[in-house]
């Protein structure tokens, strides 16, 4: 299985609660944020949101985040 984004190499503070947030709360950003757009599109130049580029390279994304999220939620904490 190929990783998309390896949180490790990304910073030096990287435990179990800033890898949950980051793994779930930035494809959420994104999510909101594509969403937002398209429907701004689709309110100034007409069409759907959910038939836009926008949407279809959001599900894309969705695709290749999806296995890292579940991976991350489904594995538990380490105690302390």
């Amino acid at each position: 299985m190929i990783e998309v984004v390896h949180l490790d190499c990304l910073g030096t503070r990287v435990d179990y609660e800033y890898t949950l947030y980051a793994t779930t709360l930035i494809p959420l950003g994104a999510t909101a944020l594509v969403l937002l757009g398209e429907k701004l599109w689709a309110m100034m130049w007409g069409g759907h949101v959910v038939r836009g580029h926008g949407f279809k390279m959001l599900l894309i994304m969705v695709f290749f985040f999806l296995p890292a999220i579940s991976r991350v939620v489904t594995r538990c904490a380490p105690l302390q």
